[in-house]
């Protein structure tokens, strides 16, 4: 067993976490991994297999996922045996054979909806169904330089790209409407089957077919070929291979992962990407090292950021932040494309006229022809239907009600036009672009939707005239869909606030750059439009994926670090986007957010002056490195001098004033910065020679020391031969050794029955329902509350009894008398954020607590902490609470609980 003893013993605890509930239920809210209890990720050295470890562990688990492959030999199982899993789980983990144990984490798939937001002025742009290669649909591929590589009619012709995602449907029309030898989705796996929650067994076959719709949005993003909106792949050239590990519905788990980036290598996988992002912050997380292997090999592996920049820094997801995986954040889009349906009018006799249309909620139509009817023909009114319609308003039933977004609100209007009879309803925008309307609960109102204020004004004028308006809204079930492109919103072209952002806990840089994910016009299931605009760096990794295709097939060699590199130097840093004010700062946004800003593909393929590594990271206070070094080589035919200048960034405060709180997406900063030492200010490097630079950093003075500065920015490289190129740098001013993780105020007992989280009252009662019953609203639980402000590679949560007899279970662990922990616990590699434990008052041995007086006691290691020292932990104690439980379901306590101190 390759594992200190400490938490060789920590892991065995959690080993023994056998499920006590109901399969399915999630014991922990975001802003902590949820293990899936008493699964555990076994690997075995190289001369050991899964049947001879079968022989000696069976039966007291049940296999899960068998991982036979040439970078990973072991197996995931699921201990059964509650009376002996402690005893078993120390024999498993001392067998001489067992290389790495990890317990099994859940990976949830962000679950991103259709676009339905809708920004101004987009009507002086629409474009209906569209043909041809147009900058517009394709604006990604602009922003990135991807436009140029196509031009050269490089495509990324001959490389395999590895899809783990949720499935692609490859019947899809533009994904080649096949799967196997030959088509488009040349290969793949499904982990999972149709069923698969991430709690349940997974059922696999050789089908990775997509029932969601993720997958099939990354896969045309990388290759969708040419279809009837002009809407086509980054690498149209390249095939791929989709490696399903989501069912339907639900989450997946860490050891499928595993298991497909291993599949994917070994099916020959030039380049594997993964758009799925576990928070943790952590490079060195305990699933991170089998996918580094695979960058080590020599294929590049990317994940998306995470979509967490509300969480403040340390939150590039996992896999992102491992060693070698390339981690994407994510740009808005220069131009947003909006979906958009279908509409036709016709005035008087004239010929059908189509019109875009924005289905509101209710949003039943039912495609019968009716005239439109409005209640006047004032243009500038505000109150249009905000009262009552007069006595002699027609039978509204009949017609499409027209009004104008007025000053009440959508439900007073629709509630007016309503006690005539209408069942339809639009209501035209007063200023340009359009509106989304909810009206759900108003009696009689079938279907809403919103036009543009153009149209409306259209409308209204024609009815004033005398002409009869008939409207043909197509049934909601089957509408014809088209978009809407609007390249003059404010955010084009921004770092997008929602990306994640770094650097990790070990002070690794991330994200390594970005590419374009917000608002993406890709394939979607055929069943959901075919066509559809979502965001995320989900979007952003694929683009990024397909780069690396681009840059293999132009450069003739696909080297992970050399592409990464190469990407990392030439892209484009962006100037900071104040989102509050809607502005453009004068200052670079910090590589912690952009990593090294928008990747330029062309100049990357093309480029002659290879920079390493892709960042500089000078470290935190404690482990200062005051002067490091990077090294230019040049591969061009001619010499190269280059001159070199400090670009910094602001320095940004990790935490808010109080010194204690994480800042969210609006991260603090203040304009000062480190002083940057360049060996040289320009160097002269001939053909086929490399030079190394110096690299001194002075950190910033007069800083809030308290709140943690980080401190960023880039180094400028500008080539005689006119390339322009950057390096950039990080670092901490301050010790993160001593950041507290957490206080006995970030601990405390909350009721699952309360509105609030607020702390119950000291000594609560709470009656709980027989042990084994499945959790149920009808009773009220003791909810565990924590708040965690910086990450922490081990937490343990011990459930400390109070009374003067404690129960004869306890035993003596980490200086306590303790019954046991928290189902779940210890946790490793936990990101910051709250996390939240419903406690039925099962503990992680599968024994439940007998009835008595408790407190929570939280332990959370030190950043840099040795978890064999007493001082490098963190202690927090919550107040104490009472449990009981009823004899039976339904007896005579009401199960509610009793929310007054005991006497």
């Amino acid at each position: 067993m390759h594992c200190s003893a400490p938490l060789l013993s920590l892991l065995v605890a959690t080993l023994c976490a056998v499920v006590a509930a109901e399969s399915g239920t999630e014991k922990l809210a975001i802003g902590s991994p949820k293990v899936i209890p008493g699964r555990f990720l076994v690997e075995f050295d190289d001369d050991y297999n899964n049947d001879q470890f079968r022989v000696q562990a069976e039966p007291e688990y049940e296999t899960r996922v068998e991982l036979r492959y040439t970078l990973f030999r072991g197996v995931s199982i699921q201990l059964n045996d509650v009376d002996t899993a402690e005893e078993k789980a120390v024999q498993l983990a001392s067998l001489p054979s067992v290389k790495n144990i990890w317990p099994v984490y859940v990976i949830e798939l962000p679950e991103l909806e259709l676009e339905e937001v809708v920004s101004a002025g987009v009507s002086a742009h629409s474009q209906l169904k569209r043909s041809g290669k147009t900058s517009l649909s394709n604006a990604p591929h602009v922003m990135t330089q991807i436009d140029k590589m196509h031009a050269e009619g490089i495509t990324g012709k001959g490389i395999k790209i590895a899809v783990i995602d949720s499935g692609i449907e490859y019947t899809h029309p533009a994904l080649g409407g096949c799967f196997g030898e030959g088509c488009l989705v040349t290969s793949g796996y499904d982990f999972v089957g149709d069923d698969f929650t991430g709690y349940n067994n997974a059922m696999p076959d050789n089908d990775p077919m997509d029932c969601r719709g993720h997958g099939t949005h990354v896969a045309g993003i990388i290759s969708a070929q040419e279809n009837e909106f002009g809407i086509f792949g980054a690498a149209p050239g390249a095939v791929l291979s989709a490696y399903r590990v989501f069912g339907c519905t639900g989450v997946t788990t860490s050891d499928i992962i595993i298991a497909a980036y291993n599949a994917a290598y070994e099916d020959g996988a030039d380049i594997i990407t993964a758009s799925l992002s576990a928070r943790s912050g952590w490079s060195s997380s305990h699933w991170n090292d089998p996918i580094s292997r695979i960058v080590e090999r020599g294929i590049p592996c990317l994940a998306s950021a995470g979509n967490t920049g509300d969480s403040g820094l340390f939150d590039v997801g996992n896999p992102g932040a491992a060693k070698g995986v390339t981690a994407v954040a994510s740009f808005e889009n220069t131009v947003r494309p909006t979906e958009q349906f279908k509409g036709y009018h016709i005035i008087d006799k004239a010929s059908p006229v189509s019109f875009p249309i924005h289905h509101g909620r209710p949003g039943d139509w039912d495609g019968v022809e009716r005239p439109l009817w409005a209640t006047g023909y004032n243009l500038s009114t505000t109150v249009d239907g905000c009262e009552p319609l007069s006595d002699d308003t027609p039978d509204l039933s009949q017609y499409v009600v027209l009004l104008r977004r007025a000053d009440c609100s959508y439900s007073d209007q629709a509630q007016n036009v309503a006690d005539k009879g209408a069942k339809f309803l639009i209501i035209y925008n007063n200023e340009p672009g359009f509106n989304f309307i909810f009206l759900d609960g108003i009696e009689g109102i079938q279907g809403v939707a919103g036009i543009s204020m153009e149209l409306g004004e259209t409308w209204i004028k024609a009815l004033e005239a005398g002409s009869t308006v008939m409207t043909d809204i197509l049934a909601s079930d089957n509408p014809e869909r088209y978009f809407i492109f609007d390249p003059d919103y404010d955010e084009a072209g921004t770092v997008s606030y929602w990306s994640s952002m770094g650097p990790s806990y070990e002070m690794n840089a991330g994200p390594n750059f970005g590419a374009p994910g917000g608002a993406i016009l890709s394939t979607v299931p055929v069943s959901q439009g075919s066509f559809g605009v979502k965001s995320g760096t989900s979007m952003a990794c694929p683009l990024a994926a397909a780069a690396y295709a681009l840059i293999a097939e132009a450069r003739g060699k696909l080297e992970p670090a050399v592409v990464a590199d190469v990407l990392a130097s030439t892209a484009k840093a962006q100037a900071y986007y104040n989102i509050m004010d809607q502005t453009f700062e004068d200052w670079l946004t910090s590589p912690v957010q952009q990593g090294a800003g928008l990747i330029q593909v062309y100049d990357a393929a093309h480029a002659t002056t290879l920079v390493t590594p892709t960042s500089l990271s000078f470290n935190d206070a404690d482990h200062f490195i005051e002067t490091l070094n990077f090294t230019l080589t040049n591969s061009a035919k001619n010499e190269i001098s280059y001159d070199l200048l400090h670009t910094p960034s602001r320095s940004l405060y990790v935490l808010e004033p109080d010194g204690i709180k994480h800042s969210t997406w609006d991260v603090g900063n203040v304009n000062v910065h480190a002083e940057i030492l360049i060996s040289s200010s320009r160097v002269v490097v001939g053909p086929g020679e490399s030079t190394t630079i110096e690299v001194t950093a002075i950190p910033p003075q007069g800083l809030d020391l308290k709140r943690m500065p980080l401190w960023s920015g880039y180094i400028s490289i500008n080539g005689s031969d006119g390339s322009s190129l950057s390096l950039t740098y990080q670092g901490l001013q301050g010790s993160l050794y001593n950041a507290t993780v957490i206080r006995d105020d970030d601990l405390w007992i909350a009721s699952s029955s309360a509105w609030t989280l607020d702390p119950v009252p000291d000594n609560t009662i709470f009656t709980l329902p027989p042990p084994g019953t499945p959790w149920s609203w009808e009773y009220n639980y003791p909810l565990v509350i924590m708040t965690l402000h910086w990450g922490s590679r081990i937490i343990t949560a011990d459930i400390v009894p109070l009374t003067t007899c404690p129960p004869n279970t306890t035993i003596q662990a980490r200086g306590m008398e303790t019954i046991g922990q928290l189902v779940g616990y210890p946790q490793l590699w936990s990101p910051h954020g709250e996390t939240s434990v419903t406690w039925e008052g099962s503990l992680a041995d599968g024994l439940y607590a007998p009835p008595g007086r408790y407190k929570v006691v939280v332990r959370a290691l030190r950043i840099h902490g040795n978890e064999s020292e007493d001082e490098d932990w963190f202690m927090a104690e919550s107040q104490p609470f009472q449990i009981k439980y009823l004899e039976t379901v339904g007896g005579d306590d009401d199960g509610t609980g009793d929310d007054a101190p005991s006497q």
